[in-house]
């Protein structure tokens, strides 16, 4: 999947309106170059990012395993990161969740200029998908999982959600609402 970033921040009065702005950056491997200058633009300008979740390589898992989500280990606010862990508890319990040494996302971009930020990814632990940066990265394949990448969006926009402070009704049943 393409590098994905969503931004949050909060507009109006009264009740809570939802801005979520989604980012495709070009240049990650050439040292996140789209994301250092637009996040350092934002910076400039005072922008309010709430928080900002980098959803990058959602779909692969060796397919001996179950589904996953990886957290970021070292690069991001690990509140951040906690909060995404327990939120994935609620609403995809389907998906291992643990920690990934995988680095360098767009994410690390907010990071650095102070903006709440953590990155999604397809496994915890290191990348083993055996066709990353390669012409065989296709969907129809061993291990190419949407069941996955649907969990784990889930999880990317209940903690959105949350963040911009909705919540379940009181009293609400989780599999009432699905």
């Amino acid at each position: 999947m393409s590098t994905l970033s969503s931004i949050l921040h909060f507009t109006g009065t009264g009740r809570k309106r939802l801005t979520d702005g989604s980012v495709v950056f070009a240049g990650e491997e050439q040292g996140l170059l789209g994301s250092k200058v637009y996040a350092k633009e934002l910076r400039e300008r005072g922008a309010n990012i709430v928080l900002m979740i980098q959803a990058d390589m959602l779909v692969y898992h060796v397919p001996d395993e179950p589904p996953q989500l990886g957290l970021a280990q070292f690069i991001g606010t690990p509140e951040v990161t906690q909060l995404v862990g327990n939120i994935s508890t609620i609403y995809s319990p389907e998906l291992t969740v643990g920690f990934t040494v995988v680095c360098c996302s767009d994410h690390q971009s907010f990071h650095e200029q102070g903006y709440p930020a953590t990155h999604l990814f397809e496994r915890a632990g290191l990348i083993a998908d055996p066709m990353y940066h390669n012409s065989g990265d296709l969907s129809d394949r061993p291990g190419y999982d949407l069941n996955q990448v649907r969990s784990i969006c889930k999880v990317q926009f209940a903690t959105l959600l949350h963040a911009a402070g909705f919540g379940l009704p009181e009293g609400a049943n989780l599999e009432e609402l699905d």
